[in-house]
């Protein structure tokens, strides 16, 4: 209140606290009266511009905050691509993709920053206000011909390495992260389009280089012709040609048809096949409708070159060790890494015998682990030019015997071959090797007894009795020449007649190309093939194999062999008696004797193994 003798105000009622003066009861009440105001209260009004305003800046905030995360990364690499701060060094393969395993790798594909699209769509449905619509529309237009602007300037063909193709693409600018799905890559020659559907691709910046095997190769054999190379991508806006001029290949016509002609009479009524014979010395083989299929036991092929490439480069050698893992195991087998324990150790030398002699898919696993994986398997492959050869999951076993995983392709394998035969695929010492350790695989009927042009041979086979595959691969030695077969067959109902087919195909056609004529069955010879099997029907019957494979074989007592069969020896291709180590008997056994680096004629060492109750044999 305000003291009435010095007019200050205070807070007590009572007395003033700057003069002293003691207020009476009449100068408080007065003074409320004064001072005391009442101000009556009002409810205050809504805002509700205010409430909608608020509204308005969080939708605002929302609709932002989801364009960018739509479209900010998008555009923030285009926008460091045009600044030119991109990283021009940096350098990535692609892997290719085939039909049979992109499904079943589908899930494992890496994402895609695709920074050169527009959705028109939701441009079409944003023309609520004229003004607006024009404006929207007019940006789908801008953005939509910066896509079409994506054009190539430059090409280049490299056909050094024929059937393997090599073109170099450089475009207007750079193109971003890339799949190999994102390219769809076809051949246009004499007038039949063919969709290349295994390739590698490699990306640099604003160029990119597809190498792939001439799908016109298996088609037709013509020198000098002319193709063109169709490249599309939908989502660069990309569609344009390459015209590519093929080298004189060299292949000869009546060679080409005889090969269709043995193939199709042979084989192709009996199932699916893909196949490829060549003379090492030729520049170009001859392939029967390359395609990519499982590829069972034959991926050993590139597991093995891998794994030799590792011992060359001093990653390992082959007394290393390695730890044997349940988690590599495929089931189904009774094989020495599959019965391994968990945990122990073999050594790499021991790993790729039971490869090559025991068809040890649990072995593959674990070699392909020991060489970094699958993941580094393909990329290697892709860099090889084995376009359709990859690893799509750990191999297994079905209960069957199908050997699951893995895909390849006769043109892939071939090549590989070509290579080996020459000692050109690691070094020189590492090719010998690798060739040495294939004298130790299996029996297989699908390669013809008493092919007697053929002195040594390095080959590779699925089991006889497989209902799934029956593949024939090798590298066959003759005096003069080295000739690859590739025979892949699938989709067949009698492996039996498979099995025979492929030995009469393999049979005639080094005949044919080592001697000009065609093998041809005589009376004479089909009267002695009768005697001989009813002979076998009523002689004892034994296994033999070489580690794994069981071939039926007569056996009788050596008496009665020598009356009734001669005795030809070494080098004939028959069968003869041969001694067998640890039983020291006295067997009739095919002959499987080879030529060694100094013309030399040697004679495997037999031995019974009573585990597995079959014949093996080794070299010494």
């Amino acid at each position: 209140m305000q003291c009435p003798n010095c007019g200050r105000e205070v807070r007590s009622k009572n007395q003033c606290a700057y003069c002293g003066h003691v207020f009476s009861e009449k100068e408080v009440t007065k003074n409320q009266k004064e001072v005391q105001e009442v101000v009556p209260r009002t409810r205050k009004k809504r805002n509700v511009g205010g409430f909608v305003w608020n509204l308005v800046k969080i939708l605002l905030a929302v609709a932002v905050l989801f364009l960018l995360i739509m479209y900010g990364p998008g555009l923030a690499s285009s926008l460091w691509d045009q600044l030119g701060f991109g990283n021009d060094n940096q350098t990535h393969v692609v892997e290719s993709i085939s039909e049979e395993s992109e499904s079943s790798s589908e899930g494992e594909s890496t994402s895609v920053a695709v920074t050169d699209s527009v959705d028109s769509e939701s441009t079409d449905d944003s023309n609520t206000e004229e003004d607006s619509a024009e404006s929207l529309e007019s940006t789908s237009e801008s953005e939509e011909t910066e896509v079409a602007e994506i054009t190539i300037d430059n090409s280049m063909v490299n056909t050094d390495d024929y059937p393997i193709i090599n073109v170099e693409l450089e475009f207007n600018k750079p193109l971003g992260n890339l799949t190999a799905g994102d390219f769809e890559f076809a051949i246009n020659s004499n007038g039949s389009t063919t969709d290349i559907e295994d390739f590698s691709l490699l990306h640099k910046d604003q160029t990119i280089t597809i190498s792939y095997n001439d799908p016109s190769l298996q088609v037709v054999a013509v020198d000098n012709q002319e193709q063109v190379l169709q490249v599309k991508s939908q989502r660069l806006g990309i569609d344009q040609t390459v015209d590519i001029e093929l080298p004189d290949s060299g292949i000869n016509a009546e060679q080409f048809e005889q090969f269709n002609d043995t193939i199709n009479t042979h084989l192709n009524d009996l199932g699916e096949i893909s196949a490829v014979f060549n003379d090492t010395t030729a520049d170009v083989p001859f392939v029967y409708d390359n395609h990519s299929v499982e590829a069972s036991n034959l991926i050993s092929w590139f597991v093995l070159q891998a794994t030799y490439e590792a011992i060359e480069d001093g990653d390992f050698t082959l007394d290393s060790s390695i730890t044997i893992l349940d988690d590599l195991k495929a089931g189904n087998q009774e094989t020495p890494v599959a019965q391994a324990e968990d945990g122990s150790q073999l050594l790499v030398s021991e790993i790729i015998l039971a490869v090559v002699q025991d068809h040890d898919v649990s072995a593959v696993n674990h070699l392909i682990q020991a060489t970094g994986g699958p993941n580094s398997f393909n990329m290697w492959a892709a860099q090889e030019g084995y376009f359709s050869t990859k690893i799509n999951q750990l191999l297994s076993v079905s209960d069957n015997g199908a050997i699951s995983g893995s895909f390849t392709s006769a043109q892939d394998i071939a090549l590989l071959l070509d290579q080996l035969a020459n000692d050109e695929l690691i070094s020189p010492e590492m090719d010998e090797a690798f060739k040495e350790v294939l004298l130790q695989t299996p029996l297989t009927e699908k390669y013809p007894v008493g092919n007697e042009q053929v002195t040594r041979r390095y080959e590779l086979a699925t089991l006889d009795t497989d209902t799934s595959n029956q593949y024939y691969s090798g590298i066959l030695e003759t005096e003069d020449a080295a000739y690859i077969v590739v025979s892949l067959v699938t989709d067949f109902s009698d492996s039996e007649a498979v099995v025979v087919a492929t030995a009469d195909t393999v049979l005639e056609l080094v005949t044919y190309f080592e001697t000009g004529e065609i093998a041809e069955e005589t009376e004479e010879e089909s009267e002695l093939e009768s005697e001989s099997e009813s002979e076998s029907e009523s002689a004892e019957q034994v296994t033999i194999i070489d580690e794994t494979e069981s071939e039926e074989v007569p056996v009788s007592q050596e008496s009665e062999q020598t009356e009734s069969t001669p005795t030809t020896g070494a080098g004939s291709g028959e069968y003869y008696i041969q001694y067998v180590e640890n039983t020291n008997e006295n067997i009739y056994l095919p002959d499987r004797s080879i030529v060694n680096a100094n013309g030399q004629r040697v004679e495997p060492t037999w031995w019974y193994d009573e585990s597995t109750q079959t014949y093996r044999y080794r070299f010494d």
